[in-house]
């Protein structure tokens, strides 16, 4: 009934790539929304406390797994279940961490990103206006000369 017309995949695959992008800005917002970040110091700030947590979450575990061992050959079934419980909660909350630095890494590159272009088009504005004031000064210059000319 309907032909399907040969740009109709390109259309799709488009939106779709623009749901995720903007998937991500939701995400990101949400992030700093949650953390009060409202500059580029508080950013770093906190990647940093996150990048701490995610190394004290991991050394944590790593007891836990040791004391998982020692449980495992002591035989202490309640002890290993709540070992193993406690392994999966740092699991989890490291998964977050990591999560939540992924993201907090995105808005910092495209951070330093806008500030990089903003300094370019900073550059280029005022070698624009450098260039239209020397050539202001050469047609001036130019004009007075001819005027001089004239006059002789």
């Amino acid at each position: 009934m309907f032909k399907e017309h040969p740009h109709c995949n390109e259309v799709e695959n488009y939106l779709e790539q623009e749901l995720l992008k903007f998937d991500q800005l939701c995400e990101e917002q949400n992030l700093l929304l949650d953390n009060n970040v409202e500059t580029y110091e508080d950013l770093e700030a906190l990647l940093n406390n996150t990048e701490k947590e995610l190394q004290k979450m991991d050394e944590a575990r790593n007891v836990f797994r040791n004391k998982l061992k020692c449980a495992v050959r002591s035989g202490d079934e309640s002890l290993q279940n709540e070992i193993r419980e406690d392994i999966a909660t740092l699991t989890a909350a490291m998964r977050v961490a990591r999560k939540n630095i992924k993201i907090l890494n995105r808005v910092k590159y495209r951070a330093e990103d806008v500030v990089n272009r903003m300094d370019s088009i900073n550059e280029y504005s005022r070698m624009h206006e450098r260039y239209a004031r020397d050539d202001f000064r050469t047609k001036t210059n130019t004009n007075k000369t001819q005027e001089r000319n004239y006059e002789r």
